[in-house]
């Protein structure tokens, strides 16, 4: 059996009768010839090396996975057969730039993890540099939805939004910019508390004054 390779990878044969693995490292476009007993089950496996990938078997007639190229066969002739393996292609990236304006916190989740996060503090604003078709979502935080007003969306960019429009999930094919719009000042629960301070204690001077009149009477 003579087995040759286009690309960088390791081959693994395995001789299911006596259970013994045996790696042959290839690399370039080479070959190496095994001498096998008729009948004997085998098996091949190849193992691509980093930025490789598996692209198929050339004079391979048995059936084998498309995705492993794993196959398994018994010798009954003299048989070649190539393992091709390819460069994997960079994978596109695209910017995703989130601004927040106002006083308020957007959380985000993602289904790859960024190849980079940078932070602009002064400006509030976050660049992520993704992978193509990474799915992203970005998200209100809670203590912050009442301060939420809207949001400033890229267009012909199709967004899964919930009802409130608290929570954005996209997949990033292209460069995107979001902005999550939160009211200005102090904002709408804050004055509530500061109005429940002033009752409050407009209510303890009023009894106060009342334990005064009281009194001196």
């Amino acid at each position: 059996m003579t087995l040759e390779k286009t690309g960088a990878a390791c081959v693994v044969i395995l001789l299911l009768v006596s259970l013994i693995g045996v790696a042959v490292g290839l690399h370039g476009e080479e070959e190496i010839e095994f001498i096998l007993e008729n009948g004997t089950d085998t098996g091949l496996h190849p193992e691509a090396n980093k930025d490789w990938m598996f692209h198929g078997w050339q004079g391979l007639d048995e059936e084998y996975d498309e995705d492993t190229g794993v196959t398994f066969f018994t010798i009954t002739e003299d048989k070649s057969t190539t393992v091709v393996l390819v460069e994997e292609d960079e994978p596109e990236t695209y910017e995703l730039t989130l601004i927040i304006d106002g006083p308020g916190t957007v959380r985000y989740d993602y289904d790859k993890t960024p190849i980079d996060i940078q932070e602009i503090e002064d400006e509030d604003r976050w660049v992520f540099t993704v992978e193509e078709g990474t799915e992203f979502t970005l998200m209100i935080d809670e203590d912050d939805q009442g301060d939420f007003e809207e949001w400033d969306l890229p267009e012909d960019l199709e967004i899964e939004m919930d009802a409130d429009s608290l929570r954005l999930t996209f997949e990033v094919y292209d460069d995107h910019e979001f902005t999550a719009n939160f009211e200005e000042g102090i904002g709408l629960r804050l004055i509530i508390v500061i109005m429940i301070i002033i009752l409050i204690f407009g209510v303890v001077l009023i009894v106060f004054a009342l334990l005064l009149v009281k009194k001196k009477m």
